[in-house]
């Protein structure tokens, strides 16, 4: 493990993306520990340590750790630091502050559920839809972290080009073109998953 942050700290993405790999479940059993229970229908455990990772990428020049100890100890201060951040944004702030939504239902009436249309799935659209869903996330997991941020992002998240650029600290027109290449990316990765 010491080789991969030896590397990694001079640069090797590679390296980087292997230590952040190998990392990933310790962060998600982390982060799903310490996420507020009331930031759960907010912000995914698994969205913190994505940016977990994107913060680490782009703060690996600072990275002082010699150990494998110290490099753990340094993730976790970041992820921690996601969660902190995370908080002050849905739960301090008042535009997003999580005491003010209003439930679908409440006390019997029903004037925001009567308002929403759905489209039940039989079982088996279910199924072929979860199944789809996987096909997709094991394909984008073998697209380099930065790749999947900020496809992620701006697919699922529905972020502009210019709110993912100030997160990663690129321009909106270098996102737009790594999202542009990743999307193609992941689409050769989904039609090589098709042929096997």
């Amino acid at each position: 493990m010491l080789h991969l942050i030896i590397a990694a700290k001079d640069g090797s993405m590679p390296a980087l993306d292997q230590l952040l790999k190998h990392y990933r479940p310790l962060l998600l059993s982390l982060a799903k520990r310490e996420l507020p229970q009331v930031l759960s229908g907010k912000v995914a455990a698994s969205s913190i340590v994505q940016q977990t990772c994107v913060d680490a990428l782009k703060s690996m020049q600072k990275l002082r750790a010699r150990t494998e100890p110290e490099c753990r100890a340094w993730l976790k201060e970041i992820l921690r630091a996601n969660i902190a951040d995370a908080n002050r944004r849905y739960v301090f702030t008042e535009k997003r502050e999580i005491s003010r939504e209003v439930p679908l239902t409440s006390g019997g009436s029903h004037p925001l559920e009567d308002q929403l249309v759905c489209a039940a799935r039989s079982p088996d659209e279910a199924a072929i839809a979860r199944e789809e869903g996987e096909r997709l996330n094991t394909a984008l997991a073998r697209l380099p972290v930065p790749v999947q941020h900020i496809i992620q992002a701006r697919n699922r998240d529905q972020l502009s080009f210019v709110e993912i650029a100030l997160s990663v600290g690129k321009t909106p027109d270098a996102v737009r073109m790594i999202w542009k290449r990743g999307v193609k990316q992941l689409a050769k990765e989904l039609s090589r998953d098709l042929k096997k």
